[in-house]
């Protein structure tokens, strides 16, 4: 960003116009294009926060489908114990060895999703944290930066004569 493009007025925010007039700034003062420079790296870094929180809603309602995908199977799972442990009743040896055939893949399925599901979850977080530590980081090094910069300045508006 070029500091003409910092200096145009009608982009920067109301917030910024109180403080030029209530400090009495004048576009050429330096410390006026460190405020303005300053707002506009915050806005980026929000407008990267948004879009971060975006793609982990979109993440997040994937996750949650696969979810719910994997608790319909589980119901389903259900239904067919109730049958079975009435048929049991009836005839539990040859049964029980029927139950066993016919709900080995669907249990097994049900948990290798649900599973899926939470290591996908478990990584998307760990990316995600991963991203906002990077994003705050950026912020402390700029807000670093700006203290170093109006503390340089007022020691050389103290030191000129």
């Amino acid at each position: 960003m070029k500091p003409e493009e910092l200096l145009n007025v009608e982009t920067l925010p109301e917030d910024l116009h109180w403080l030029a007039s209530e400090y009495r700034l004048q576009p050429n003062d330096p410390v006026y294009l460190l405020v303005a420079w300053h707002w506009h790296r915050i806005q980026k870094g929000e407008d990267s926060l948004r879009s971060a929180l975006m793609d982990l809603k979109a993440a997040v309602d994937s996750r949650i489908a696969t979810v719910v995908g994997s608790s319909e199977t589980v119901l389903a799972v259900q239904e067919q114990l109730k049958q079975v442990q009435d048929a049991l009743e009836q005839k539990p040896a040859a049964l029980g060895r029927q139950l066993e055939a016919d709900l080995q893949r669907p249990v097994t399925r049900a948990v290798a999703e649900v599973n899926a599901a939470a290591r996908a979850a478990a990584n998307l977080v760990e990316a995600m944290q991963t991203a906002l530590a990077a994003a705050q980081n950026r912020q402390a090094l700029a807000a670093l930066l700006v203290g170093f910069v109006l503390g340089g300045s007022s020691v050389a508006i103290l030191l000129l004569p």
